[in-house]
């Protein structure tokens, strides 16, 4: 089983992973299979589904998928704010660097508006995803990568 791009894979590490309270893995399949999966052929298929679509030429270490249903994007970092459009679980970018700490993230959409969204509603393309795959008619885990 591979994790990163980094070199890291295999049941032992798998452990060390889970092990590391600060990694919070154990929450991540959880979150994952509320995203919904996509198909490769008819022996795999990867977790989130946004995994394994064409975004073209987008960022994905700058961009992030709403992940709900008409999610505001608006003027001002404020609830209150001015609503310039709704988005439903569609990529976004990022302007600037975000911080993963901060309540708001400034992003355009595919339109080209610019404004903000609520951090907790983003979800980065690039962060942790699975891969599933039927091995010897069973269906094991053969991939679980992130940052």
């Amino acid at each position: 089983m591979d994790f990163d791009f980094s070199g890291g894979f295999g049941k032992a590490e798998l452990r060390k992973r889970l092990a590391d309270q600060s990694l919070n893995l154990w929450y991540e399949p959880d979150r994952l299979v509320g995203l919904g999966c996509a198909t490769i052929g008819t022996d795999a298929f990867p977790l989130p589904w946004y995994f394994s679509q064409d975004f073209g030429d987008l960022d994905v270490l700058n961009a992030f998928i709403v992940s709900a249903n008409d999610e505001p994007l608006l003027e001002q970092a404020h609830v209150n704010g001015k609503q310039i459009a709704l988005i439903s679980r569609d990529s976004v970018t990022a302007l600037g660097n975000p911080d993963s700490t901060a309540k708001w993230v400034e992003v355009r959409d595919h339109a080209g508006h610019t404004g903000c969204m609520l951090t907790d509603r983003l979800r980065s393309i690039a962060s942790y995803r699975m891969t599933a795959s039927a091995i010897q008619a069973k269906w094991r885990v053969t991939h679980f990568n992130g940052w």
